[in-house]
C-alpha cells in the first residue's frame, strides 16, 4: 500500500454543511415566492378551468416537502461525530479506493445525508465524493477494513486502501 493522501475530514464536513445551508436558503426563497403568488390575484383561480392555482399549490407542497427533508438531513449532518482512526468503514469515514498494491484513486466521504457532492478541498490535491448511506457503493464499503475488495462495477473490484 502506498503512502496515504492526508485529507482532513472536519473541513470537508464544514464544506458539506455550508453547501446544504446554501441549498436551504435557495429553497426558502422559492417557498417565499410561492407564498407571495398565493396572495396575488394573478395566481388565484379565476374559474373552475383555471389550473394555475392548483399547479402553484402543488409546487408549494413540493418545495415544503423538500425543505423538511433537507432540514432533517442538515440536522443529521450537524450531529455527526467524525470517527478517529476507525478499524472498519463507518458513518463519517473517508474511504480511499484503488487497485490492489497501488494508490487510492477515488475518495469517498460516507455521510448520513448529502450524497452526490463532489468536494474540492483547498487543503487536499484530490476530489472527494460524498456518499449517502443509502447509496449502493456506500453499502458495499460500510463495515470493510483496509485491504478488503469492494466491487465498484460489474467485473471491477477495487481495494479499500485508505480509511480515516
Amino acid at each position: 500500500m502506498n503512502h496515504p493522501v492526508p485529507i482532513p475530514k472536519q473541513p470537508l464536513l464544514d464544506l458539506v454543511l455550508r453547501l446544504c445551508q446554501r441549498e436551504l436558503d435557495r429553497l426558502r426563497s422559492g417557498i417565499a415566492a410561492q407564498a407571495a403568488g398565493k396572495r396575488e390575484s394573478a395566481t388565484r383561480m379565476q374559474s373552475r378551468y383555471d389550473s394555475f392555482g392548483v399547479e402553484s399549490s402543488w409546487m408549494a407542497d413540493g418545495l415544503s416537502r423538500n425543505w423538511v427533508e433537507r432540514t432533517e438531513a442538515l440536522a443529521r449532518l450537524q450531529a455527526l461525530k467524525l470517527p478517529a482512526g476507525p478499524a472498519v468503514a463507518a458513518v463519517g469515514c473517508l474511504a480511499g479506493l484503488g487497485p490492489a498494491g497501488g494508490a487510492a484513486v477515488d475518495f469517498y466521504f460516507l455521510l448520513p445525508a448529502a450524497g452526490g457532492l463532489t468536494l474540492l478541498p483547498p487543503e487536499s490535491p484530490v476530489e472527494v465524493y460524498t456518499l449517502a448511506l443509502q447509496a449502493p457503493l456506500a453499502q458495499k464499503i460500510l463495515g470493510k477494513k483496509p485491504g478488503d475488495l469492494i466491487p465498484v462495477a460489474p467485473g471491477l473490484c477495487h481495494t479499500l486502501l485508505q480509511l480515516d
